[in-house]
């Protein structure tokens, strides 16, 4: 199920066939770890849609999102998700 993400906080997005999506507010900005703003990322249900808002703060080489999916499933997520 969808939840609003606060900074800080981890967020989980299911993505289909036992999987989902591990949401954190941590991010590498120019190498250096910080947390996006508050309330980001956000999660929102949309009709049959979730959408999911990314906010990182201003960089000048490179900003830096890891997600982690992770399964209920003994699946091969690899093959699923095109990893």
């Amino acid at each position: 199920s969808a939840s609003n993400a606060r900074a800080g906080d981890d967020s989980k997005v299911d993505i289909g066939g036992g999987a989902n999506l591990m949401l954190s507010s941590d991010v590498t900005i120019d190498g250096v770890e910080q947390n996006m703003p508050d309330g980001y990322p956000k999660v929102e249900l949309q009709g049959s849609k979730t959408m999911v808002t990314f906010r990182f703060p201003k960089f000048t080489d490179s900003a830096m999102y890891d997600p982690l999916i992770t399964s209920s499933t003994a699946t091969d997520l690899g093959a699923e998700v095109g990893v």
